[in-house]
């Protein structure tokens, strides 16, 4: 796919619209995620891309949050994510889901931290 540039608000609407369609499905084919990631991947601005992923994720229920977990595990770093996925987990405010969806996220990332380090 050729690398596309969009700007910011092009860029948030392209990945809520690609959550919008996946979510009507019950369970989400790979062929569909794959697709998608495919699509995510083409946007040069990657950085903002994870952003607007990140932020999602801290706003929807645990479905939906499997499929943002996918999308970042396949397109993001660990040096992009590692601190705004251990903030989710140490905020007393974040829900179950979303802590464990940062956690998963970060160990397929390569996240071998101490969670000692960051909770205590």
């Amino acid at each position: 796919m050729q690398p596309r540039e969009l700007s910011k608000m092009q860029i948030r609407a392209e990945v809520l619209m690609i959550l919008q369609k996946l979510s009507a499905f019950d369970e989400v084919p790979k062929a569909e995620i794959d697709k998608y990631c495919e699509k995510l991947k083409s946007i040069e601005n990657r950085r903002f891309v994870i952003e607007v992923l990140a932020k999602e994720l801290s706003r929807v229920e645990y479905k939906k949050g499997q499929v943002i977990a996918m999308f970042l595990s396949e397109i993001a770093t660990l040096d992009l994510l590692k601190d705004q996925l251990w903030a989710y987990i140490k905020d007393p405010s974040s829900s179950d889901s979303l802590k464990d969806l940062s956690g998963i996220i970060l160990r397929n990332l390569g996240d071998n931290s101490d969670p000692e380090e960051f909770l205590s």
